[in-house]
């Protein structure tokens, strides 16, 4: 059996690209003849990591795209027949795509194979009310006041929505025509499972966790009582909120022993931002931005830090909730989305709103007043759950048998 993973990119590192290569050594393990199709690739960064599976790529962008410049659908369509005449020379049994536009394109191709999504969300730019209906509600009840970028993104995706711009217009024909002859669906979450039902109709998707690898990781017990350590790790994007994880920290700090820290682990758009933020009240001593870091640099970081606190907007999953669980890290997260769902609803970790800095501030200063006994036994749970529920030797083989047919 040949099984193509269709995937726009890989380039920089993220967690898409990395599970979807977790997804395809899994199946080449299996005996499974396994081939990569991309619009973009960095050999710097995933050859080895690729190890013996052919990377195949079809340009986002060719000169024969130049008549369709005016008309997005008649694009997409012409970089539909790109993807198909590789797929043609490739004859795979199964296709599975992974990220906007990759399902849509394959949806478009004539290829005689079973073609199926991974859908991590769906595309945002285009379905902004279904994907993000946390943001919106906060957005339209003023909540955002204090994040005009992300709001001005948020308004100025609904705005094109709300004008039926034709651009928005043909990329949602392309999207919902590609997504309708898709032969099945799977979804990281019960909370993208809903976004697909809302964003196409009711089409059905099976909820598919993604593989996390759940080994337990050395961290010492109970809590830091010289001063809580508070651990941010994401990328730096509007929609992640970690201004609310350091208002909230702001407020907490006076409680939180006299060496509480905040450490920041990523680099984006938002970190600007988040450092005039830390001058501006005042924390230029308490909060250390750490940008990338290797990963031992990481583990060291983590073994050293006893909580995890990150609250986006509308996150469909979050595997670093689970990875954070599996160093060894107490849980703070949204009350809704995927982290809610890997906390269990609050079981495993505590959830607060994202848009509550003093309730977030609140939830620090009991994690902090926790014994070592309650922080141990929160930990403990969670790992647990979380091995129960994303561990490889759970998730894999069930999607294997899914790509598959077995």
């Amino acid at each position: 059996m040949r099984v193509v993973i269709l995937h726009r990119g890989f380039q920089a590192r993220g967690g898409a690209e990395a599970l979807a290569l977790a997804q395809a050594r899994d199946l080449a393990r299996a005996g499974v003849d396994v081939q990569v199709l991309t619009f973009a690739y960095d050999p710097s960064t995933w050859k080895e990591a690729m190890e013996d599976i052919p990377v195949h790529q079809v340009p986002k962008r060719h000169w024969t795209d130049l008549p369709y410049a005016f008309d997005r659908g008649a694009q997409m369509r012409h970089r539909a027949r790109r993807v198909e005449a590789v797929l043609r020379s490739l004859a795979p049994d199964v296709v599975l795509a992974h990220n906007h536009p990759a399902p849509a394109v394959l949806g478009a191709c004539g290829v005689k194979a079973r073609k199926l999504w991974y859908c991590h969300e769906p595309p945002r730019t285009l379905y902004p009310r279904q994907t993000s209906p946390y943001l919106a509600e906060a957005s339209h009840t003023g909540l955002l006041t204090s994040q005009p970028d992300l709001a001005g993104n948020l308004n100025r995706q609904i705005a094109r929505e709300t004008a039926n711009n034709r651009a928005w217009r043909q990329g949602v024909t392309f999207d919902r025509d590609g997504i309708s002859r898709l032969d099945g669906i799977a979804a990281n979450s019960s909370y993208t499972r809903a976004s697909v039902a809302k964003v196409y109709g009711g089409l059905r998707a099976e909820v598919h966790y993604p593989v996390v690898p759940m080994e337990p990781q050395p961290h010492r017990a109970g809590i830091n009582r010289d001063g809580l350590q508070v651990l941010v790790q994401t990328r730096l994007e509007f929609m992640k909120n970690v201004d609310t994880v350091v208002r909230a920290f702001r407020l907490a700090r006076p409680h939180l022993g006299p060496r509480a820290r905040l450490h920041v682990v990523g680099k984006g758009e938002a970190l600007e931002g988040l450092q005039a933020l830390v001058k501006e009240l005042d924390l230029a001593g308490a909060v250390t931005f750490h940008g990338f870091l290797p990963d031992a640099d990481l583990r060291a970081l983590r073994q050293a830090c006893d909580v995890f606190a990150l609250v986006p907007w509308d996150e469909p999953f979050g595997m670093v909730y689970p990875e954070a669980v599996a160093a060894g890290l107490l849980l703070i997260g949204p009350d809704h989305g995927g982290p809610e769902e890997i906390l269990g609803g609050g079981r495993y970790g505590w959830c607060v709103p994202p848009h509550a800095p003093v309730a977030l501030a609140e939830t620090l200063c009991t994690v902090f007043r926790s014994t070592d006994a309650e922080a141990d036994q929160m930990r403990m749970m969670a790992l647990k759950a979380c091995q129960a529920r994303f561990a490889p030797e759970v998730v894999l083989p069930r999607f294997r048998n899914w790509v598959t047919g077995a």
